[in-house]
Parts: structure tokens; C-alpha cells; sequence
């Protein structure tokens, strides 16, 4: 955010100006719902998102400074990106990249002439940690485990017909509602920041270079994601922060005289929403199944810093005459109550900690060392790798046949999802358990 600032908006800005620029965008960073709602669950997508943004911090450092400590970096972070989520990392870091090839082809030949060799060590920093992954990928499972990683796991994610599911093809906006999810409140927001730089340029004004920069550092990684054949919501988290960089750069200009009454107005109305619901969370009222399951999570002590910082942070929105940002402070304050109650209490319902540790308790290490599984998800095959650090091989029908029965010798078990075949041999149940909340049983089948 400093950079892009100082960069587009003059360097005779404040830096104090530029630097709340950037902890503005932080603060909105955590206050949105689908930030909150992915960061407090186990995905490798959270250490995605940090070494996208640190890549593209470093590159825009090293354009614009030309030091070389930058251009090292955004290798190093780069090869992080890669070995976080796969080839998807470096994906979006270069489509978002395409939006300062204006400034990168200004550089000239003197440019490439004076640091070609740089550019020659970076790609070695970069290829460094992907290739010792790589090696050792090779050594645990030769060229199958590679090509199932490359060709299943991510070349056909983006043109299909892969075997590990998520396809949508065809389905150019897919995206839309889930944006509109993760935004949360937000989305009318970042709607009017996109709406103000449209209508810029139908009047022919200049639109600021950072607007631009950000606009399409969020566009055409977009493009790139509704493009691919697999889709999910979690794939957007990447882009979130430049939602929030973006909302930042948006409340950061003068509002008129009515836009700041009526955000006074919205602002105060959250804050006053907020403690009603600690207040009601603290009180012994009976509550709904579903409410009062959210209020449990808030617990006490959240509670009473709501209540207590509730006044100072109403005082101060009635003070505030500025525009958007007494609005953004109120709509911040529920997100914090959101990030309290509602997200916690989900994980809390759709965790596996307790199921899990009863179904692993029967089980002993022999049996699950000659294990394999049938129709693991990719949740549940997580779970039991944090659990058990052990991967465990996909078999086909056949194959658990096979193993029930005593015709293959490499496995003893299996780690059954779904309803029990008629046809499977003779086996003892060691342990079982419902996988959700829609019960889809998980069973250990044992050959007798």
C-alpha cells in the first residue's frame, strides 16, 4: 500500500498519510467476513495469500527502487507461493504483474544490459527451494507422485477433465457470488470504489494511478481464476487484500456534507447493534438453538471489551466528520463481533477434534501403518493426516476387495467413507464414525 501510494500519489504525500493508508487496509483486511472465516481454519491458502502479497510487495519495491534486496526477495517469495498452493502462486503473481508492464517496459535495454545477471541469480533463488521439494517429492514417489502432482493436481485443474472434482467449466462469473460473500457488508463498497473509476473514465478524467494499478492487480487474476476449469470460493482469498486496499483507497477521499451525516448515522447504529448483542450474550436469557449457540462463542470476556470499547468508539464516530470512514469504523466494529461469535461457533459445529480422537482411540499405530484409503475426502484426508501424520494410498474398488480378502499382501485395512458395499469379504469393524453432519460414515475395515 505505501509503495503503490508513494509511487502514484506524489512522493511529496505525507509518509504519516501513507502509512495509515496501509494500516487502514490492514484493519478492513480483518474485518472481512471471508478473511475471518478462512483464516480461523486449517488451509494452505492463508500462507498462499501472505506470499502473494509479500511477491507483489517486493516486485513494486524493486521497480520502483531498483534494489536489489527487492528483486531477491520476490524470487524467494515467489518459490514460497509455488510450494504454498502449487502453480496457481506464480499464476496470480504475474497476471497481477501485467498491470505495471508499462512501467517495466520503460525501463529500456540499458536496464536489461545493466541487470540480466540479476534477473539470472533471482530465477536460481527461485528455483532453489522448488527444486529441493521437487527432489525429494522424486525420491518418495518417482515419476508417478510427480505427474500426478503436475498433471492432475494442477495442469487439470485449469483446462479439466481431472479426478479430483470442483469443475465448473464454462461458468465465466462464477466468482461474483462469492465475492459478494467474502465482502460481506463490504461489497457495496468496493461496488461504488469500481463504480467511481467506471465513471471517471466514461467522463474521460484522469483516474489515479493507484485506482488503475489495483484495479487491474484485482482484474486479472480474476479473469485467470474464472477461466480455469476448477472452481471454488476459497481460490479468491488471494485477492482479498487488494478489497482492502482498495476500500481504503476509497474512504481515504472527502465525502460531501450528507454523505458524513449518514454515516454518522450507520456508524453509531453498529456500534449500538454490537453491544446489544454482547449485552444480550452476557445476560442469562434462553436464546434459540442457533443464536444462542453463537453467543456461547462470544463468551464473557469478548463481551465485556465489546461493551466497554463500545462508548469510546461512539464518542469518537460523533466526533468524526469525514465522510466514509465514521461509517467504516461502525461497520469494522460488527465484523469484530462477527469474527468473535459466528465464525468460531461454525468451526466449533463443523470441527472433526472430538469424532476424530474417538475413532483414533481403538486403532493402533500397526494397523493404521498397513492402511489404506476409499473415497477420503480432501477435508477428512487432512484431518487424519494432522492426526496421524500418515498419508494414505487411494484404492480403487477392486483394490479394497483385493485387500479384505488377503489378495493383497502391502495393506491389512481400510479407511472406509461411505456406505458399506454388500459384496466386500469377510472384515471386522475396528472403529468408525460419522464424517459431517450429514453422517457419511468413515469406518476401519480389518481382514480377519
Amino acid at each position: 500500500m505505501y509503495t503503490l501510494a508513494r509511487q502514484y500519489s506524489g512522493r511529496d504525500q505525507p509518509r504519516r498519510r501513507l502509512l495509515l493508508l496501509g494500516l487502514a487496509a490492514g484493519c478492513i483486511l480483518f474485518a472481512l467476513p471471508g478473511f475471518v472465516k478462512n483464516a480461523l481454519t486449517v488451509r494452505v491458502d492463508i500462507a498462499l495469500v501472505f506470499f502473494y502479497v509479500a511477491t507483489l510487495l517486493c516486485a513494486c519495491r524493486w521497480l520502483f527502487s531498483e534494489r536489489l534486496v527487492w528483486l531477491y526477495c520476490a524470487a524467494l517469495m515467489l518459490s514460497m507461493a509455488l510450494l504454498s498452493k502449487g502453480l496457481i502462486g506464480p499464476a496470480l503473481v504475474g497476471c497481477s504483474l501485467l498491470a505495471l508492464l508499462p512501467e517495466i517496459l520503460q525501463r529500456g535495454a540499458q536496464h536489461w544490459r545493466q541487470h540480466g545477471w540479476h534477473y539470472v541469480i533471482a530465477f536460481g533463488l527461485f528455483l532453489m527451494p522448488v527444486g529441493i521439494w521437487l527432489m525429494r517429492m522424486y525420491a518418495h514417489g518417482g515419476t508417478e507422485l510427480l505427474s500426478f502432482w503436475l498433471f492432475d493436481n494442477q495442469l487439470s485443474r485449469f483446462s479439466g477433465g481431472g479426478r479430483l472434482g470442483h469443475e465448473e467449466p464454462g461458468q465465466l462469473f462464477y466468482y461474483l457470488r462469492p465475492l459478494a460473500e467474502y465482502l460481506g457488508p463490504w461489497v457495496l463498497f468496493f461496488i461504488a470504489w469500481v463504480v467511481s473509476l467506471l465513471w471517471r473514465a466514461l467522463r474521460r478524467e484522469a483516474i489515479p494511478g493507484e485506482d488503475r494499478v489495483l484495479l487491474l492487480f484485482f482484474l486479472l487474476p480474476l479473469l485467470l481464476l474464472s477461466a480455469a476449469s476448477t472452481k471454488r470460493p476459497v481460490y479468491l482469498i488471494p485477492l482479498l487484500p487488494l478489497c482492502a486496499a482498495a476500500l481504503a483507497f476509497l474512504f481515504a477521499r472527502p465525502g460531501s456534507a450528507s454523505l458524513s451525516r449518514w454515516s454518522r448515522l450507520i456508524g453509531l447504529a453498529c456500534v449500538l447493534f454490537v453491544m446489544l448483542i454482547a449485552l444480550v450474550a452476557l445476560l442469562p436469557v434462553a436464546a434459540p438453538d442457533n443464536l444462542g449457540r453463537y453467543l456461547n462463542a462470544l463468551g464473557p470476556l469478548a463481551s465485556v471489551a465489546l461493551l466497554v470499547l463500545g462508548p469510546a468508539l461512539a464518542w469518537l464516530i460523533w466526533q468524526l466528520q469525514s465522510g466514509w470512514k465514521i461509517m467504516v469504523l461502525g461497520v469494522c466494529y460488527v465484523m469484530v463481533l462477527l469474527s468473535y461469535a459466528y465464525y468460531p461457533a461454525l468451526n466449533q459445529r463443523q470441527g472433526q477434534h472430538d469424532r476424530l480422537q474417538a475413532f483414533l482411540a481403538p486403532v493402533s499405530a500397526a494397523q493404521l501403518q498397513h492402511s489404506a484409503g476409499w473415497r477420503l475426502s480432501e477435508a477428512l484426508r487432512g484431518y487424519l493426516y494432522a492426526y496421524t501424520r500418515r498419508g494414505f494410498e487411494p484404492l480403487g474398488a477392486q483394490q479394497v476387495v483385493a485387500v479384505l480378502g488377503g489378495d493383497d499382501e502391502r495393506y491389512r485395512c481400510v479407511l472406509y467413507s461411505g456406505e458399506l458395499a454388500a459384496d466386500l469379504p469377510p472384515h471386522r469393524v475396528v472403529s468408525q464414525m460419522a464424517e459431517n453432519a450429514k453422517e457419511r460414515r468413515l469406518a476401519l475395515l480389518c481382514r480377519d
